[in-house]
């Protein structure tokens, strides 16, 4: 049997992944303080990989020079702890190409480009789209399909053409919300396909259908609890992973009440790891009735968690 685990090129892309905020002060700028002490709140915690400038990061309202900026401070605070995935997409086929030979992405170790948005592209054009991102990139291609946002499904024969004609094609991180879906992609695609759940409360499930990680907002707050769920799928230890997927109900439902990152946001400034709970419009700050709920639930975790040997160092 082929164990990914063991021996897969990218096996260290594999595993409990956390998308990051990015942090701003109240006058709108870039928190690097908070950036990095959260970095190293993630890495320390456990996270396998961060995920930077995804949706949870608020990349649709980051330009140029703060892409460089975080990037800096992610890697710094990072150390060579653990991999670094870059958000890099766009709806501008044309423009993406030329993007993806910056070099600031020379010391990133792959790229997660989300399916292009608005233009409802055909699966042909999705092909072609990603096809062309792939030649030009340096690097390899996680794709990110997120129909809610998008408009637009990748479907898993696309996938599998994608993955037979490049290389650089490695993984997908699907958002799609259908466990299903995982179990097709398994069918069409070679097994060395990396599949990701881009969803926190489908990861027991997803990885359960075959799923080899996550891409998650949750672990921005609780990195100890998510590898530890994640440990426990993988070597399917199935009561402990069962526990703690159902502590965190309630937090899923909570996070993502207000939308993404204006949740998680919320939780951490209530718990003291950002500055502020700042996001950028046309997002707006968690309600005062959102972060009450949000840090009284926190602290109802606590215990459990600790009785599950998970110990959050807050």
């Amino acid at each position: 049997m082929y164990d990914k685990y063991t021996y897969h090129p990218y096996r260290h892309l594999t595993g409990a992944g956390v998308a990051l905020i990015t942090p701003f002060l109240e006058n709108g700028q870039v928190d690097s303080a908070s950036l990095s002490r959260l970095t190293e709140h993630v890495v320390s915690g456990g996270c396998d990989f961060v995920v930077l400038l995804g949706t949870t990061g608020e990349s649709p309202t980051v330009v140029y020079p703060e892409r460089l900026l975080l990037i800096d401070v992610v890697r710094r605070a990072i150390d060579g702890r653990c991999p670094l995935v870059i958000g890099v997409g766009s709806n501008n086929t044309q423009d993406l190409c030329q993007r993806m030979s910056d070099p600031i992405y020379d010391n990133v170790d792959a790229i997660l480009s989300v399916v292009p948005y608005y233009n409802k592209p055909t699966q042909e054009g999705l092909y072609l789209h990603f096809m062309a991102v792939a030649e030009a990139s340096k690097k390899p291609i996680i794709l990110y399909n997120i129909p809610s946002r998008t408009g637009c499904d990748l479907l898993p024969e696309t996938v599998a053409r994608l993955q037979r004609d490049s290389a650089k094609i490695i993984g997908i991180k699907e958002a799609s919300g259908h466990v299903e879906r995982i179990g097709e992609i398994r069918e069409l695609c070679r097994p060395d396909l990396l599949v990701y759940s881009g969803d926190d409360h489908l990861t027991k499930d997803i990885i359960r259908a075959g799923g080899d990680g996550v891409v998650s907002v949750v672990a921005n707050a609780y990195p100890q609890a998510i590898k530890a769920l994640v440990s426990a799928l993988i070597t399917e230890q199935r009561e402990q992973a069962d526990e703690i997927d159902a502590l965190f109900t309630e937090m899923y439902q909570l996070l993502f009440k207000e939308g993404n990152p204006v949740g998680i946001k919320g939780l951490l400034h209530t718990i003291q790891l950002i500055e502020t709970s700042a996001v950028r419009l046309p997002l707006c700050h968690a309600t005062e009735q959102l972060t009450s709920r949000l840090h009284k639930l926190h602290e109802e975790l606590l215990v459990p968690m600790q009785q599950l040997g998970i110990e959050p160092r807050l």
